[in-house]
């Protein structure tokens, strides 16, 4: 099989547990396929993504192997990728400290955020999550998800219908800010 490291914006949805004082995001969605899109140079135009139990067992053994080293500090949460380009600047925005998945075959991570992180989240100036992810490939059209390099907080996520979901929280946000006196 052949390893690539790819990524792609998928996820909006976020679940507050306040017993446990976490939040956790949604970072891979449910299974299903999924188009590549650009995402991976040279793939055929109708390739995807096969995110099915074996690439969601893969994605969580390898977070937990990691997490069990002693001076793990997380999986990096950083802005729109940034820390996959040598040019930009890589802080963290938060670290990705534990791992689950639902019954739809989603996983979610619990993030330990930043100063910064954490005003860029609760300001909703960043409201996507996008995943950055080694996967394999399976055949000329098939890639699976394998393991969890990094997540980037986002507002161009891969996926159109995404997209006009973070243009409609935008929207929302300006018309709050106007009736709130701070736009």
């Amino acid at each position: 099989m052949n390893k690539q490291l790819v990524f792609f914006a998928s996820c909006a949805a976020v679940r507050e547990d306040p017993a446990a004082n976490a939040t956790w995001f949604q970072t891979f969605p449910p299974y299903g396929r999924y188009p590549v899109g650009g995402t991976i140079p040279k793939a055929d135009k109708d390739a995807e993504y096969f995110f099915d139990a074996e690439a969601a067992k893969n994605i969580i053994a390898n977070f937990r192997a990691a997490a069990k080293k002693a001076d793990w500090p997380g999986i990096l949460v950083d802005r729109e990728h940034y820390s996959l380009d040598p040019e930009k600047p890589s802080d963290a925005l938060a670290w990705a400290k534990d791992i689950r998945q639902e019954e739809d075959g989603s996983i979610w991570t619990k993030w330990e955020f930043t100063p910064k992180g954490k005003e860029l989240w609760e300001t909703k100036t960043l409201v996507n999550r996008s995943p950055a992810f080694y996967s394999d490939k399976l055949d000329d059209k098939t890639y699976r998800p394998r393991e969890l390099k990094s997540i980037g907080m986002t507002n161009t996520p891969h996926f159109e219908e995404l997209s006009t979901l973070a243009a409609a929280r935008a929207a929302e946000v300006k018309t709050q800010e106007r009736k709130e006196g701070k736009a």
